[in-house]
């Protein structure tokens, strides 16, 4: 009986021994300011994710939870902030592989690392986790897309001014960039209701334009705004050079879908190098070029056409009926002109008989030194003589014979009328 109660005394000793061998708590430690994750079996749990409630929390190389820092794990790479957590469905700017950059960290916390992905409806691409920006290549279609500054990324819409800090490789300039992402190239767009022009790279052009649709056709672009020319502008003097295909005067010009009225557009040719429209109720004179001309126009048959030359809102316009013209460089205003009213011929300085006045090359015939005078005008190739008075009136004659008689010089006119209508003209000295 001894020995066996000495044995059940041995066996609660060893288990009281056994049960004083200390236990490990699983879970997070801190250690001085640092959080530490333990196993069951104490051990520091390293290069792993461990969760605290609703947050992930990273433990590094040295089992210490990371804090604001770029995790790479398993070949995705996530964010913890200054509190350790890690961060999801966000935006930051960060150090990356030795590039500040922006990065996208998504619901699982992973950054986008490729590809396109709409965020909050703007579409952005990604190389190597970090947001792309500025001109992205597609290197499959060789598609371009505008991702705007390195503080946006997203596909542009609508207009860009591209300058060299824009690490676009491209002019700087305007460039318009459809919703597609892709730029306008080397055609005219309709933008809002105007009309632009843009070369092979995008960039939108201004001043003369070559059109790409007609040979030798050139369009005018606004110099300052690109908006497609219509209607009446005045122009500066423009040079050929990399600003516009072609040079151009400084004056006034009419445009129609951004072509200028001229000799070859919209006019009917009188002479080489000029042509006349009707624009809005008036008649205008139009160079080779495109160029409003004003004054003195003379066609290929001699006659001739007067535009207004002073400035104002009748400036450029036809002169026709009758009147004297002041403002002209090269008319005497003195004289009064008549120019044809109506038909094929309006505009031309007349030559012939109206309301019983004679004009010749458009100037009216009268009495200069006398009472009455002979002038004679060359009417349908027929060289005729009238008898005129001081106010341009053609003295009438009769079968008979009419007389009209000068005190002032003492002379007798007699003016008889033939039956072909041409009148015949003696003077002789009054008694």
């Amino acid at each position: 009986m001894k020995n066996r109660k000495m044995m059940i005394a041995a066996a609660a000793a060893a288990m009281t021994a056994v049960m004083s061998i200390p236990a490990f708590a699983q879970g997070w430690a801190l250690n001085g300011n640092t959080w530490y994750y333990t196993d069951k079996n104490g051990s520091n749990v390293s290069e792993s994710w461990q969760m605290s409630g609703d947050n992930w929390f990273y433990l590094g190389s040295t089992g210490a939870m990371e804090k604001d820092s770029v995790v790479e794990y398993k070949d995705h790479v996530y964010y913890v902030n200054e509190d350790g957590a890690m961060v999801t469905n966000c935006w930051r700017r960060l150090e990356y592989d030795g590039e500040e950059c922006w990065m996208y960290f998504g619901p699982d916390g992973r950054a986008m690392e490729k590809g396109w992905k709409t965020i909050d409806e703007k579409k952005y691409h990604f190389t190597d986790f970090r947001m792309d920006y500025g001109w992205y290549e597609n290197e499959s279609n060789g598609a371009r897309y505008y991702l705007g500054t390195e503080n946006e990324g997203w596909i542009q819409q609508g207009w860009a001014f591209l300058g060299d800090d824009d690490d676009a490789d491209k002019e700087e300039g305007w460039y318009y960039i459809k919703a597609t992402g892709k730029y306008v190239t080397d055609k005219e767009e309709k933008i809002d209701g105007a009309y632009y022009a843009f070369n092979e790279e995008g960039k939108m052009l201004t001043n003369w334009v070559l059109d790409s649709d007609a040979d030798s056709k050139y369009k005018y672009y606004d110099g300052e705004n690109g908006c497609r020319a219509d209607g009446w502008r005045y122009l500066e003097d423009i040079e050929a050079g990399e600003d516009s295909a072609i040079g151009s005067e400084e004056g006034w010009y009419y445009f129609k879908n951004g072509v200028p009225y001229s000799t070859t557009y919209k006019t009917k040719a009188i002479t080489d190098g000029y042509g006349i429209a009707k624009l809005n109720g008036s008649y205008f004179c139009f160079d080779a070029n495109g160029k409003m001309v004003t004054g003195t126009v003379n066609a290929d048959d001699g006659s001739w056409y007067y535009f207004n030359e002073a400035e104002g809102s009748d400036q450029g316009k036809m002169r026709t009926g009758t009147g004297k013209v002041d403002d002209a460089e090269d008319l005497d205003e003195e004289e009064t002109y008549y120019f044809i009213t109506s038909g094929a011929n309006r505009g031309q300085a007349f030559t012939g008989i109206y309301k019983n006045a004679l004009y010749d090359n458009g100037v009216l015939q009268k009495a200069e030194d006398a009472k009455y005078e002979v002038k004679t005008v060359e009417i349908d190739g027929e060289s005729r003589e009238f008898l005129v008075n001081k106010s341009g009136k053609i003295q009438t004659g009769s079968s008979s014979g009419k007389k009209y008689t000068d005190s002032s010089e003492g002379i007798v006119w007699t003016v008889v009328k033939e039956s072909s209508g041409v009148y015949t003209i003696t003077s002789e000295d009054k008694d």
